[in-house]
């Protein structure tokens, strides 16, 4: 972009190539060019904003972010594994592996949770799952007159293994 010249016996710098094309070794620059004998290039990245979900939505999700790569502007980069994704529920949650929501992790373990079950009490987190356990483990119902229809079994005197338990 500049040369030194001598003339009548002084020497200076004068500029050159004006406008045109050079490479001022920034690798975060692109478009060098010659301005005033200086090279210089714009920083790619400084007026993108990748990581704007509503400018690049292609690049932006629950497990992917935007990021600016020098070389070639915006890019979609994984957001780390184990970031919640999608779902959470009583006993796990859903989170990132490499760039998708596909994988589970298990929360609250040995924590209570409703596992639906009417004929279970306890109901625990374990590895994941909500399960309870049987009050009356042993034995089926056996009294009809105590199976009210809607799903509970009184088990006070149905079952002698646990007399007083009912769901």
């Amino acid at each position: 972009c500049n040369q030194e010249v001598c003339s009548s016996g002084t020497c200076g710098v004068q500029s050159i190539n004006e406008g045109g094309t050079c490479d001022d070794r920034d690798p975060t620059t692109v478009n060098d060019v010659c301005t005033n004998g200086e090279c210089a290039g714009t920083d790619l990245c400084e007026q993108l904003a990748c990581d704007n979900p509503a400018e690049y939505p292609e690049l932006n999700d629950e497990c992917k972010v935007g990021i600016c790569d020098q070389t070639y502007g915006c890019i979609s980069d994984h957001k780390s594994d184990g970031t919640v994704c999608g779902a959470v529920s009583e006993c796990n949650q859903e989170v990132c592996s490499s760039g998708a929501c596909t994988g589970v992790q298990p929360i609250n373990e040995g924590g209570s949770c409703g596992d639906g079950d009417p004929n279970t009490v306890k109901s625990v987190c374990t590895n994941g799952e909500c399960a309870g356990t049987d009050p009356c483990p042993n034995s089926e119902p056996v009294c009809e007159d105590n199976y009210f229809g809607n799903g509970i079994h009184l088990c006070t005197f149905c079952h002698p293994e646990c007399p007083g338990q009912y769901i």
